[in-house]
């Protein structure tokens, strides 16, 4: 019996997220979970504003694409997870979930790891991963929060007029530190040059998806500097990173996230052509729970720099999945798993879909 149950949670957020793109104090992410005998798996959709499919359409979307599946068809994708055929699902996150949601299912059934199903060696206990500042008008208690977070990897979150001032009172605190720059699109092409001249004297390790503007001034502007330019909302798989290695000569890496991507497989063959194309690889992720980080630190052998502490930006995450120590992110033990109240909800509630 193959049970699978399609359902949103709101996670609030410790404090207000502030990026170019807006202002958040909670998300309301979309989870799956797959039931065989006395297994379960979980993924997740994190909803993210700024890119296409709400709570809603994407519960539609997974429940229409799944309903067209037979117990037959999801027994096959289980026996081979890794070269299956997939639903297409209209939007990516919902891939995501389903994908992850079967690839957990699908170790737990083998009692073996992640990382052995999907064939990543140079595995290790633990990554260091950076540490998200999120925008505040309050510059001190913008350095403050740098200080505090106990990270010496940031990254900080720019397009936003002033960014220059606030990342050089942040090196000034911390003048040891790897600062990575996120400006999520916020800046015209003048703008950017501007930051990257100042940034290159602060000491930066890489700029995120600094314009909105196109390949033509990417390419100026990587071409210009020293300091990676890296791309995060501009590729979400390896057609448009091809379109990019074609007209962009200098650029300096990829942004890697699961749901983009449209889950873990898509997200490791989209790694591997970065890495062929000796492109920096930065793992990250959207603001989601541990159900949603576990497949990605499983990728993180295969990255050049790893970008998941979203769970910490959690006041609730419901899930174990992760967990963090000196700055590093690792595996739980017992792979992801639900919290008892949650569980009780979930065994409470009829499933969506059932599978005999």
């Amino acid at each position: 019996m193959i049970s699978i149950k399609v359902f949103d949670l709101e996670l609030p957020l410790k404090t207000p997220f502030t990026i170019a793109h807006g202002s958040y104090s909670f998300r309301n992410n979309v989870f799956i979970e797959i039931q065989k005998n006395d297994h379960s798996g979980y993924g997740e959709g994190p909803i993210v504003p700024y890119y296409k499919g709400s709570v809603q359409q994407v519960k539609a979307d997974l429940i229409r694409n799944i309903s067209r599946l037979r117990a037959k068809d999801i027994e096959n994708i289980l026996e081979n997870p890794v070269d299956s055929e997939y639903p297409a699902f209209e939007y990516p996150v919902s891939s995501c979930a389903f994908q992850e949601a079967i690839l957990d299912l699908a170790s737990k059934i083998r009692d073996v790891s992640l990382s052995s199903l999907l064939k990543i060696s140079s595995w290790q206990h633990s990554f260091r991963t950076t540490f998200t500042i999120a925008f505040n008008e309050d510059i001190d208690e913008m350095v403050r929060g740098a200080v505090n977070s106990g990270f010496s990897s940031l990254k900080i979150k720019c397009g936003i007029p002033g960014d220059v001032e606030r990342v050089k009172r942040i090196r000034e605190a911390l003048p040891e530190a790897l600062l990575f720059i996120d400006a999520n699109q916020g800046w015209t092409y003048d703008e950017a040059c501007t930051a990257v001249r100042e940034f290159e004297n602060i000491g930066v390790e890489l700029i995120e998806e600094p314009l909105s503007s196109g390949s033509e001034d990417i390419a100026r502007l990587s071409a210009m500097t020293s300091i990676p330019i890296v791309l995060d909302e501009s590729v979400t798989g390896i057609r448009q990173l091809e379109q990019y290695l074609e007209k962009v000569p200098h650029l300096g890496g990829v942004v890697v996230k699961n749901a983009k991507c449209g889950g873990p497989l898509y997200s490791k063959a989209l790694i591997d052509r970065a890495r062929e194309a000796h492109l920096k690889v930065f793992l990250s992720s959207m603001v989601e729970s541990s159900a949603g980080l576990y497949s990605a630190v499983t990728l993180a052998p295969l990255a050049s720099y790893i970008d998941l502490d979203a769970p910490l930006l959690l006041a609730r995450s419901y899930f174990n999945g992760v967990v963090y120590e000196n700055q590093s992110v690792a595996l739980h033990p017992q792979g992801i798993e639900a919290d008892k109240d949650l569980i009780k909800d979930l065994q409470s509630e009829r499933p969506l879909l059932m599978k005999e």
